[in-house]
């Protein structure tokens, strides 16, 4: 017979269910999409173990109880809160992509832990979310967290312009943008992310198809905002906002592996951020261009001493 304690209790990440109410040890009913996903398309049944979360941080697991119609009872026999948030909040701002593409896009910044992710109108955008699409958006939010086991939900905040938010003053946290410019006059990745993250955290911008028009940008960098260059090709929103989202979350990773010395995390941030934004070489290194400073040699160092806080304290937009 199987173990019943709460212990053994270790669903799978398709075992997950999301509710919008407060829940604690006990009898719990679930209707709707949910019971109707764990009664008609898991086809769990009693003594069936499952894993229940609502935002709040931590997770439930549970057991079926009952199976019924148009519900489902459940018990919820534990509380657990395991750490799967990144160490500082960070926050997107971009374009929604058209088409299927919003959807991946709003996928990997789940997944990648991304805290919130604030909708642009820019000059140049083309896809400006109302109220309705904003909700299906954190929808799409609630299924990737089904899946890749985060039980905090990245925020889909309001539609917002770029004119205005980039000069909003409760944005205290690091500010990058994301546009190609001229050699020698922007800033590359890993010259901006070898800096240590700062409490507030970070927020990353990206441009729509076509960029940022030059009075967007001269304005955005006129309130303290940095420029990145992410390489000598173009890439599409989803894919630029990806990439900047992905190299900011493996920074404590590479804290980790360079724990012995500072050398160690030079180079695993000189391949980690040349590979990603250039490419390897035909010998396996990094594109030439992309190799950090010495001078980023004490940044590194400085950032070991970063600490990093949880994602309540992220701005709200």
């Amino acid at each position: 017979m199987p173990d019943p304690s709460p212990a053994h209790i270790l669903p799978r990440m398709s075992q997950r269910f999301y509710v919008n109410w407060a829940l604690q040890p006990g009898v719990v009913e679930i209707a709707g999409a949910e019971a109707h996903h764990l009664a008609a398309v898991c086809r769990l049944r009693p003594g069936d173990a499952v894993c229940l979360f609502n935002g709040d941080g931590k997770e439930y697991p549970a057991r079926v109880a009952a199976v019924a119609r148009r519900k489902v009872t459940l018990e919820v026999v534990a509380v657990a809160s395991p750490n799967r948030e990144l160490a500082f909040p960070l926050t997107v701002a971009a374009p929604l992509p058209k088409g299927d593409r919003a959807q991946f896009f709003v996928e990997k910044l789940t997944e990648l832990g991304a805290t919130a992710y604030v909708p642009l109108r820019t000059e140049r955008s083309v896809v400006h979310p109302g109220e309705s699409k904003t909700e299906k958006l954190q929808r799409y939010v609630i299924e990737a967290s089904k899946q890749c086991g985060r039980n905090v939900l990245m925020n889909v905040a309001a539609l917002a312009d770029w004119a205005e938010f980039c000069q909003r003053g409760d944005l205290s946290a690091q500010k990058v943008l994301a546009h190609r410019g001229k050699e020698g006059q922007t800033a590359s990745a890993p010259d901006i992310f070898s800096a240590p993250v700062p409490a507030a955290g970070l927020i990353a911008a990206v441009g729509p198809e076509g960029g940022f028009t030059m009075a967007e940008l001269d304005r955005a960098l006129a309130y303290g905002w940095k420029q990145i260059d992410l390489g000598p090709r173009i890439l599409r929103v989803e894919t630029a906002a990806v990439v900047v989202a992905a190299v900011a979350g493996l920074l404590p990773a590479i804290e980790k592996l360079s724990s012995t010395s500072v050398q160690t995390e030079s180079s695993c941030s000189y391949y980690l951020m040349g590979f990603v934004m250039a490419g390897p070489s035909r010998r396996g290194t990094p594109a030439p261009g992309l190799r950090a400073s010495a001078a980023n040699g004490s940044a590194v160092a400085a950032r070991k001493t970063a600490v990093g806080v949880p994602p309540s304290s992220a701005p709200t937009f």
